[in-house]
């Protein structure tokens, strides 16, 4: 379990109290309240889920590309270190002056994201072949047209009757592809065509003008 060992709000350097889950970045005795969330070592699903690739990539080397392989031995090396120092900086008090959590995402940051997104959707369904044809006729050129079968479906899955737009979780939609193109190119190229993007509340939201 590691420790913080400083004391944002005045800048001195104490042992924080052991006590407190807030100076702690291992949950293992949430296992048995959140199974499925923690498991008994404390590991949670992204740290199993980094684990479950390194294996996969380790015993079918060559299945993957060469740089498959090097990411691989790197996230083996590093990656518990980096994401143990990860969750302790997302408990970094607001406006610490005296680390490196100044401004930034804290657990409450996230938690907050959260109420505004409302439930996790997992759930997939099939368009009327003459919208998927439509959604494909638009696409502009470079982007694939399952990104815009996508992102029209989510937004009609997850629009509210008291807005037209969607939050768009531009990190999680680079995730589902496998790649930041989504947030870097495609994005750029669909808005002003297909969808209408704004900022408000401190999210990204869009609309689809294409949504009928």
């Amino acid at each position: 379990m590691v420790q913080r060992q400083y004391r944002p709000e005045t800048g001195t350097k104490k042992t924080p109290d052991q006590d407190d889950p807030g100076n702690q970045t291992n949950y293992a005795i949430y296992h048995e309240e959140f199974p499925d969330l923690v498991d008994e070592a404390g590991d949670g699903w992204l740290i199993r889920h980094v684990g479950n690739i390194i294996r996969f990539v380790e015993a079918h080397p060559n299945k993957v590309r060469k740089e498959a392989v090097e990411n691989a031995a790197s996230l083996k090396k590093g990656f518990r270190k980096f994401w143990t120092g990860k969750v302790d900086h997302l408990q970094a008090a607001p406006f610490s002056e005296n680390t490196k959590g100044k401004w930034g995402l804290r657990i409450e940051d996230v938690l907050a994201d959260a109420l505004v997104l409302g439930p996790l959707k997992d759930r997939d369904f099939d368009l009327p072949e003459p919208v998927t044809r439509r959604l494909t006729e638009l696409t502009p050129n470079g982007v694939p047209a399952e990104v815009s079968i996508f992102l029209y479906k989510y937004y009609i899955s997850n629009k509210t009757d008291d807005s037209d737009y969607v939050i768009l979780p531009q990190q999680n939609v680079n995730a589902f592809f496998g790649s930041t193109a989504f947030s870097q190119k495609w994005i750029f190229a669909l808005t002003g065509t297909m969808l209408e993007r704004k900022t408000g509340d401190g999210v990204s939201k869009f609309r689809m003008i294409e949504a009928n």
